[in-house]
């Protein structure tokens, strides 16, 4: 992975323009963002999540429709995972 190919985004509405990504930074992304845009990435490599809140089950659906992401090029830096959202 070459650290200059990275493409460093911090909205996912960037998505509905542009999705030729191979390497892929995401950061400050949150639970309502729409994960969903994430399928669209069908020539992404290499997801990085930093700094970020994550849908576990909205996320996962959409980057399973991904089949170029390598499973050992998916990293988690500072994330939390909200399986299920549940009111108090």
């Amino acid at each position: 992975m070459n650290i200059e190919d990275t493409n460093k985004i911090s909205s996912l509405d960037i998505l509905d323009t542009k999705c030729n990504f191979k390497i892929l930074e995401l950061e400050g992304i949150n639970l309502d963002d729409d994960w969903s845009k994430l399928s669209k990435l069908k020539n992404l490599e290499t997801l990085i999540l930093k700094d970020s809140y994550i849908d576990f089950k909205k996320f996962y659906n959409a980057i399973f429709s991904l089949k170029k992401l390598n499973s050992q090029l998916l990293i988690f830096i500072h994330v939390s995972v909200v399986l299920e959202m549940r009111p108090l």
